[in-house]
């Protein structure tokens, strides 16, 4: 019986543990780049279809992008959190693979329910339209 019940409490205490990484998958992705002769950034294009799966470790402050070029980005910080009735944003500072300074905001839209990933660089702005696989 002693055993049984370790046995229950360490399969419990494992799967609060492994449990710590929330997964997406991206349906689409989108980018634009600043003009440095406007000083502003461009208009998004169109977005394109993708199959990109997405993971967010809560436990090792990353988040991993399996795109064709594996993008790890390292969160630094939490920089702002804002929920209302219309939106709730994340925002975080992060580094990335090259150990460039970047900005992550985990955005979810209420209404239909729509949720991004949106990456951010002096130069570069990344957005993936996410969903739980």
């Amino acid at each position: 019986m002693k055993k049984l019940v370790l046995s229950i409490l360490f399969l419990f205490i494992f799967s609060l543990c492994s449990g710590q990484i929330i997964e997406f998958k991206a349906t689409h992705v989108n980018f634009r780049f600043f003009n440095d002769t406007t000083q502003t950034f461009g208009r998004w294009g169109d977005w394109e279809e993708t199959y990109t799966p997405i993971e967010m470790d809560l436990k090792e402050m990353t988040l991993i992008i399996f795109s064709e070029m594996k993008q790890t980005y390292s969160i630094v910080d939490l920089v702002d959190k804002v929920d209302n009735t219309t939106h709730k944003i994340t925002i975080f500072k992060a580094k990335d693979t090259l150990g460039g300074d970047c900005e992550i905001k985990m955005i979810v839209i209420y209404f239909g329910n729509q949720r991004f990933v949106h990456i951010a660089w002096p130069n570069l702005e990344l957005a993936y339209q996410i969903e739980k696989p």
